[in-house]
């Protein structure tokens, strides 16, 4: 049977959900502007009924907040931080390629056309006068220019790179820092669903982090319920590798190359591992890798898909290996390192150096010598590096080698078979600077074999192109007289001739000629950065119809907050007017119906 004071406690449990919906409300309007925050509810019931032994049935007992839970939809979290994986790569791309096109930048007066046609423009002067000092003086100092403007080009290229391998660790670093702060709030989380309460602020918490997460590297979370208790097991996996499994982690290393995969890469590059036992690496290639990691990877190695690639033969207790079929026919184009790594069938090998020799039919064999024999017979496929299927800093480094190389062995070509003003044979105008020793290459003119260590064009590098020094302050060296036709004087110009036909000279690169060279790669960056600028773009507006979708479900609404204070305190008032009643009638009751 029900007490006296029973309708009092049934007033009062509703004072006390009331209380408690009012309490939740302002905790909402307190974090509307909260990043990551959900907008949390009370749910409520009816408390068990009492039964009165009577015909009357059974009496309700007041209600109870069963739950303060969040209002939060999974399907808009998953879509968010799938689309935010992409925008986070499209951004550092747009960031990195605007820097990129503007060291190609045509309109500024020192553009890379510019400074090519005024080497040219020199040429035409001194046609008319061979012999003129000034305008030979002109002529190198124009020379000099085109070498320093693709130094400064290079080297900022390197600066790139460099600066995207140093934001590479940063990245992984705050990802490591974010599993383990994931891995703290997994253990506070569980200790206080433990006993049955909802650490909605934590999970908050967890999921802004896994947002931020999903900016560097796709994510994939699942959580799991363990057994009968309240306690639940939560996952993050990125790229179908696990970073979090409850109250573990794993830490993601950042271990420097030891050798580099491409002639041109910054040293310290990079590789990205586990830190299980066996040292597995992070899939740093992975077709689903997205984020802001995907686009310095693809900024940092992207090669245009053009790894060096050909078919291995060797013979089993041999140091020495023979590849052909390669992709690189062309001495100029070659962008092997002089050491570092070859694979083949699934082994990494490492070679101390290498030859290349070029048929009549112009395909070319590579000779490598590896550190260690073969352990057996081999005829498989090989590659050096890895195949990036984007235009990085590695494609755009390999353009200007190819250009340069080019380009110095066709001038130089030309001078080498004519004589200068003191009557010797020509030298060459263009050279590159050896960085161990500071002094010119001696370079072999072969257009069939060279080695890794030969002085060889090979050796010349857009960073390293430079004048000959001799060539430096002496305007005589530079030849432009015909070899055998010494009698007809200084005067003549058949030299600067060819040397100014080289201009348009159709067939040299694929591309055509020297300038459609130069205007291909500008218009190639001009049309990568407009691409991932789009890309940008239309991105950042699919994330913001996803985000406005998420907030219309968890967001916090001062409308909708404004009507549930109004709710609740009608509700509040409601009960404490129920308590008042009760009151005045148990004050009749006891105080004046005594005898």
């Amino acid at each position: 049977m029900a007490s006296t004071f029973f309708g009092l406690n049934i007033a009062t449990s509703a004072l006390y959900a009331y209380q408690t919906g009012l309490n939740t409300t302002a905790h909402n309007i307190a974090n509307a502007e909260t990043e990551g925050y959900s907008r949390q509810t009370i749910n409520t019931k009816a408390t068990d009924a009492m039964r009165l032994y009577c015909t009357a049935g059974m009496a309700g007992t007041g209600v109870e907040v069963t739950d303060i839970t969040q209002v939060r939809d999974e399907y808009y979290d998953t879509r968010f931080r799938q689309n935010a994986s992409k925008l986070g790569e499209y951004a550092t791309k747009e960031d990195y390629m605007l820097q990129i096109q503007n060291f190609f930048n045509e309109i500024n007066t020192s553009g890379t056309t510019t400074e090519f046609n005024n080497f040219f423009n020199a040429l035409e002067s001194l046609r008319g006068t061979p012999a003129d000092v000034d305008k030979r003086t002109q002529v190198i100092n124009y020379a000099s220019s085109i070498t320093d403007y693709f130094n400064s080009i290079a080297n900022n290229l390197s600066r790139i790179q460099e600066n995207c391998n140093s934001e590479i660790k940063n990245k992984v670093d705050k990802i490591n820092n974010i599993a383990q702060q994931v891995v703290s709030l997994n253990q506070q989380i569980n200790t206080i669903e433990i006993t049955g309460a909802r650490a909605n602020d934590l999970r908050d918490e967890r999921n802004r982090l896994i947002d931020q997460l999903s900016e560097i590297v796709p994510v994939e979370t699942r959580e799991v319920h363990m057994g009968d208790s309240n306690l639940h097991n939560f996952e993050v996996k990125i790229s179908d590798q696990i970073l979090v499994d409850g109250y573990d982690s794993n830490k993601l290393l950042c271990v420097p190359r030891e050798v580099t995969a491409n002639q041109s890469d910054a040293q310290g590059i990079y590789d990205i591992k586990w830190n299980f036992t066996d040292g597995q690496e992070f899939k740093l290639n992975d077709i689903t890798l997205t984020g802001e990691l995907r686009g310095l990877i693809d900024i940092r190695d992207g090669n245009n898909n053009e790894c060096f690639k050909g078919t291995v033969t060797g013979t089993v207790g041999e140091s020495k290996v023979t590849v052909t079929d390669t992709n690189y026919n062309l001495f100029s184009q070659i962008t092997l390192p002089k050491t570092g790594e070859i694979t083949f069938n699934n082994k990494v090998y490492q070679y101390t150096g290498f030859t290349a020799q070029k048929a009549a039919d112009g395909t070319v064999t590579y000779t490598f010598d590896l550190k260690d024999a073969l352990d057996a017979d081999v005829s498989a496929t090989a590659r050096v590096g890895q195949d990036i299927n984007y235009k990085g800093i590695p494609y755009y480094q390999a353009q200007l080698n190819e250009f340069v190389r080019t380009f110095a062995a066709k001038v130089n070509e030309i001078q080498n078979s004519a004589i200068d003003l003191n009557g010797d044979k020509g030298i060459d105008i263009f050279n590159g600077i050896d960085k161990v020793t500071g002094k010119n290459y001696a370079l072999d003119e072969s257009e069939t074999t060279f080695s890794s260590t030969s002085d060889s064009y090979y050796q010349i590098t857009a960073q390293n192109f430079s004048i000959t020094e001799e060539m430096k302050g002496n305007p005589n060296k530079i030849a432009t007289i015909l070899e055998g036709n010494e009698s007809a004087g200084i005067d003549q110009q058949g030299v600067v001739d060819k040397l100014i036909a080289l201009k348009n000279e159709k067939g040299m690169f694929q591309k055509g000629t020297f300038s459609e060279f130069l205007i291909a790669i500008v218009s190639d960056i001009g049309i990568d950065t407009t691409k991932v600028k789009n890309f940008h773009e239309s991105q950042t507006d699919i994330v913001n119809t996803i985000k406005n979708q998420r907030y219309s479900v968890s967001g916090v609404e001062s409308n909708e907050e404004s009507m549930n204070v109004m709710k609740y305190q009608r509700g509040y008032n409601l009960a404490s007017k129920m308590i008042s009643v009760m009151n005045e009638c148990l004050n009749k009751l006891i105080n004046e119906m005594g005898v």
